[in-house]
């Protein structure tokens, strides 16, 4: 997880039990979502949707990570075939 965030970003930090957390993250896992955060942002974005606030979508997504460094990701990282062993084992 990064922390460094784009400017005019903030955290927005919420309470919950680890029960919680557990299951929204086997959600998350579960509906092919590689980000809480991202998940978060959507369900946020659909319930004001749902209620009848006006929004543009852009708004719920990520800001541009370009420029910022951090770990590859794991697709990025590609794992070097094992090397045969001497003698054919």
């Amino acid at each position: 997880m990064t922390t460094t965030r784009t400017s005019g970003q903030k955290l927005l930090p919420i309470p919950a039990s680890q029960e919680f957390i557990d299951c929204l993250d086997g959600a998350i896992r579960q509906l092919g979502y590689v980000s809480r955060s991202q998940f978060i942002r959507d369900a946020v974005f659909e319930k004001l949707k749902n209620q009848g606030v006006s929004m543009d979508r852009e708004l719920a997504l990520a800001p541009s990570r370009i420029g910022k460094g951090g770990r590859p990701r794991k697709a990025a990282v590609k794992k070097a075939a094992p090397k045969a062993r001497k003698g054919g084992k």
